[in-house]
């Protein structure tokens, strides 16, 4: 039901279409569906305004995006400050975090054409990754005094004292306790990251809500009829980064294949996207590779040829291995098509309890698991049809991008 007085809500999200980026899906969503019950929204983002939306969209630009791939002309026409502030920034403090010095440019610039807004806005919300949209949100919110939302897509600080230098990670540790004593509300995508944020930051453990991420039934995509070919095809489609590697499936189907099981003969891996994995990963690969079990096609796939590739596979892969807490967007695009979903992610993770209640057929795979027992499910696995299948009531009703708009719609509320 629409709101009785229409009431003004702030969306900061560096990433938001036209952008062709899974960051910028939930964002869109939510802003969708908010404003078809009643509320007036207005986007601050670094992504291009799209003409034809009932909402507003500020585009500030962020020229540092592209600073440490341009040429020494390209970045020489940013203002010094902000030239070797994003520098600094970038190399020792959140390395590989874009948009930081954008974040100042986008309050200010936002603050400009929000005060004099009538209705003024009631509250801010950011949605991370990147650090930037929380920043550019925390600013904005304290500078119109409003109530801040800050919406956790990923763990911005998840036991990573190994991965980052002592500077790094005291600054972020530092940032992350004061955005949960900053925001008036805090949203996860899954319940375990909430519970971790709860037992870290006990004081504000009331503010943690989850809205789980999701898809629009409006534009929501079902498979597509299958081929013919020779094999099979399990298909990842998307970049392959950081911990979301295959390794442990490849070394697991080529034992399959050393042993001559007739069903790994059936199929074939095909990964398409860019990778940036490791030089061992990158040579696992290459292996499977020459063995003639899996296929690479490592550049930027266009959205349609994307979407077009996993529609038309036999098998979906999603790898997860090395998080309990996070659940990619694509897995959401996975039960939509209904085929057979294989995953690798850790026992008890996000991963496989979603999987569990979503009513398509999957097997996960555990990194931690004997290799005679990953081999015993990558088996059953391969001999599942790849018949799609049609997902839970469960999961229609909670997962859909309206049911969340009213969770979102409910916890402002409360904060307003």
């Amino acid at each position: 039901m629409p709101l009785a007085m229409p009431r003004t809500l702030v969306v900061t999200a560096y990433h938001f279409p036209p952008e062709n980026v899974i960051g910028a899906a939930r964002p869109a969503r939510f802003v969708k569906y908010l404003t078809r019950s009643g509320w007036n929204i207005q986007v601050v983002t670094a992504a291009p305004a799209s003409p034809g939306n009932n909402y507003l969209v500020h585009s500030v630009e962020d020229r540092s995006r592209d600073f440490f791939s341009s040429s020494e002309s390209e970045a020489i026409t940013l203002p010094p400050w902000q030239r070797y502030s994003e520098l600094f920034l970038r190399k020792f403090i959140f390395p590989g975090a874009p948009g930081l010095t954008w974040a100042l440019t986008a309050s200010r610039l936002s603050r400009n054409i929000l005060e004099p807004a009538n209705p003024k806005p009631c509250a801010v919300l950011s949605t991370f990754p990147p650090l930037a949209a929380h920043l550019a949100g925390w600013a904005l919110a304290r500078d119109l005094q409003v109530p801040w939302i800050a919406d956790f897509r990923d763990p911005f600080l998840l036991d990573q004292a190994g991965l980052l230098s002592r500077i790094s990670y005291f600054s972020a540790s530092r940032l992350e306790s004061v955005f949960f004593r900053e925001a008036a509300a805090i949203i996860t995508n899954t319940e375990a990251l909430a519970d971790l944020y709860r037992h870290r930051y006990p004081k504000s453990a009331h503010k943690v809500s989850v809205i789980w991420n999701g898809f629009d039934p409006e534009t929501a995509h079902g498979p597509l009829p299958l081929p013919k070919r020779s094999r099979r095809v399990l298909s990842h489609v998307g970049v392959l980064y950081g911990g979301r590697n295959p390794v442990a499936l490849i070394e697991s189907f080529e034992r399959l294949v050393a042993a001559g099981h007739p069903l790994a003969s059936q199929w074939q891996i095909k990964l398409a996207g860019p990778f940036f994995g490791n030089d061992e990963d990158q040579r696992c690969i290459e292996r499977g590779v020459q063995q003639g079990f899996v296929t690479t096609d490592f550049r930027s796939i266009p959205q349609a040829e994307a979407l077009k590739m996993s529609q038309e596979s036999d098998g979906l892969l999603l790898l997860q291995p090395q998080s309990r807490v996070q659940v990619p967007g694509k897995l959401f695009e996975y039960i939509n098509y209904g085929r057979p979903i294989l995953s690798l992610s850790p026992a008890g993770s996000a991963v496989d309890w979603l999987l569990a209640k979503c009513g398509i057929p999957y097997l996960n795979m555990q990194p931690e698991e004997p290799q005679a027992v990953s081999d015993s499910k990558l088996t059953q696995y391969l001999a599942l049809t790849s018949d799609p299948s049609s997902p839970s009531p469960w999961y229609v009703e909670n997962f859909n991008a309206e049911h969340q708009a009213r969770q979102l719609s409910t916890i402002l509320e409360k904060v307003i």
